[in-house]
């Protein structure tokens, strides 16, 4: 399964109409590092979807904690997506509280685990309309990159 097939799965079982969800966010919303997906609910609530594929690509990613710990306050959860044959390696690999979607190759989910909330120093919080508009911003600019 390649990256974008896992987004295309991970959007389809969050329901595009449902949530706003942004993907390859960065630079315009002020991340220290580029999120895969970010998804914001109704209520103004950002979960980041971290999108992994290899093994590999899932053992090199153990910087995104501290990041997300120390820095980045408004993303209130944390949620792998993975192939189903990486479930368990994910499980073992992620901290407790990241969350974890895992998808077969037509696109059902094969195991889930719960996301809780990051524990950080700083508590987690709603993003403002501001930043909302922002994230909606760029996701504007993406669609039309791919499409000119």
């Amino acid at each position: 399964m390649i990256a974008k097939e896992m987004e295309q799965h991970v959007v389809r079982h969050l329901g595009l109409r449902r949530k706003y969800i942004v993907p390859n966010v960065s630079w315009g919303w002020n991340l220290k590092h580029e999120a895969d997906l970010i998804v914001v609910s109704k209520n103004l609530w950002a979960v980041e979807i971290e999108i992994k594929v290899s093994a590999a690509d899932l053992k090199a990613d153990a910087k995104k904690e501290k990041w997300l710990r120390e820095y980045d306050d408004k993303i209130s959860k944390l949620i792998y997506a993975v192939p189903a044959d990486l479930f368990d390696l994910c499980k073992q690999s992620v901290p407790e509280f990241c969350g974890i979607l895992a998808f077969n190759e037509n696109g059902s989910l094969a195991a889930s685990r719960k996301a809780k909330e990051i524990p950080a120093k700083k508590p987690r919080r709603k993003i403002t309309e501001k930043e909302l508009i922002s994230l909606l911003r760029l996701g504007c600019m993406r669609l039309w990159s791919v499409k000119l």
